[in-house]
């Protein structure tokens, strides 16, 4: 036995052996999966909740400014000059990302880089976790 109860790693492991260094049985592991996956939702799904309940105590406390709101005229050019400049700024981050990545001499295209950088940026949007798209960034240069 190795200290801290780790059981030696060769290739005629035994069932608990292998048990102990993945950290547990597999009922275990599912388990731990099922109350991943139950925690996630609720994190997602909570601000949505709370998002929707302000919303709905607005449209009944002041019926009037809501449907203010929802029929004032939009100005539609001004939207797509913002959503145009948000999208280029995301770019040019990304690009930057993407530089840095290949200072260290990282194999990355600036493909993936793009790629990943946008699913990161939508998990910070999206994500009631504090990780998001952290993750993704970090798990590309193995930190």
């Amino acid at each position: 036995m190795l200290p801290f109860g780790m059981a030696p790693v060769n290739d005629d492991m035994t069932t608990t052996a292998r048990e102990s260094l993945s950290g547990g049985s597999a009922r275990d592991v599912r388990r731990r999966h099922v109350v991943w996956r139950v925690w996630s939702n609720v994190k997602l799904l909570l601000p949505i909740v709370i998002l929707g309940l302000l919303l709905r105590h607005l449209a009944v406390s002041n019926p009037e400014s809501m449907r203010e709101v929802w029929n004032r005229p939009k100005s539609w050019p001004g939207l797509t000059l913002a959503a145009l400049m948000v999208v280029s700024a995301v770019l040019v981050s990304l690009v930057r990302w993407y530089v840095l990545a290949a200072a260290i001499r990282l194999p990355f295209s600036i493909g993936a880089a793009i790629r990943l950088g946008c699913i990161g940026c939508f998990m910070n949007f999206v994500s009631a976790g504090g990780v998001g798209g952290d993750l993704f960034q970090s798990r590309t240069h193995g930190a």
